[in-house]
């Protein structure tokens, strides 16, 4: 093609044409810079494909996550609300008038010292932030990915952070003889050992020290409850748009 092209031009040269020369020349120009526009376009289009596969399949990652992490926010917060309701059943002895010191210990002890941890397991969102992909979506649906990402950071590390505090206290109240009540059955039959302790004494540190483990976590679980359920409100409404996107 571009052979005959050059014959043209040196015929019309050849024969002292020159307007026919530069007419030419001139549709020859414009029919490159239309070959290029149409390459350009087909580049472009082609560009534009791959976009939206990729972004489609960024769609159906971000739905399972999402799934995934509203499935496991919902078992943290049942598993939270099981233990702040132990914790209110024992506050409900208190109705009950002349609770000996051996009842009040008792009903202490039934709680639950263990600790719960909060973990999400997704990281869609992370790698769209991290390799640049979340440009491919509208400005609004990346301002909403990107603020729930943090909320889910900001809930974990400050879960964490609490629960750090929290077995500060545990650790305080075990220091006072909390560990040591928990276990009186071994001084039954040691009369020496456990005059030697002298558990009786410490009683009321070791009351304060678990009364206030038990208040921190409380309010921690059922902070913790809010925040997972905010996790859990702006998940659904992202998967709203999106799933509204890929009906399009």
């Amino acid at each position: 093609m571009i052979k005959f092209f050059r014959n043209i031009r040196k015929s019309l040269l050849a024969e002292g044409k020159t307007t026919n020369y530069l007419k030419y020349a001139i549709g020859e120009i414009v029919l490159v810079v239309i070959g290029i526009l149409i390459a350009l376009q087909i580049n472009n289009w082609n560009e534009s494909k791959k976009e939206g596969k990729l972004k489609e399949k960024y769609y159906q990652q971000l739905l399972s996550d999402f799934e995934n992490d509203n499935n496991y926010a919902k078992e943290r917060i049942l598993s939270l609300t099981v233990e702040i309701n132990k914790i209110q059943d024992y506050n409900n002895i208190y109705a009950k008038p002349n609770l000996s010191i051996t009842e009040i210990f008792a009903s202490i002890l039934k709680n639950n010292f263990n600790t719960i941890n909060l973990e999400y397991k997704t990281s869609t969102i992370e790698t769209l932030i991290n390799t640049g992909d979340i440009k491919l979506f509208n400005p609004n649906l990346r301002s909403l990915l990107t603020q729930y990402n943090k909320s889910k950071v900001q809930s974990v590390r400050t879960f964490t952070a609490n629960m750090d505090n929290l077995n500060d206290l545990l650790k305080e109240a075990a220091l006072r003889g909390g560990s040591v009540l928990q276990q009186q059955s071994k001084f039954l039959n040691q009369p020496q050992l456990r005059q030697m302790i002298n558990i009786e004494n410490k009683n009321a540190d070791i009351y304060i020290g678990i009364e206030t483990y038990l208040i921190w976590k409380a309010n921690i679980y059922n902070s913790s409850r809010i925040s997972l359920d905010q996790n859990i409100k702006e998940a659904e409404g992202i998967t709203e748009i999106i799933n509204t996107e890929l009906e399009k």
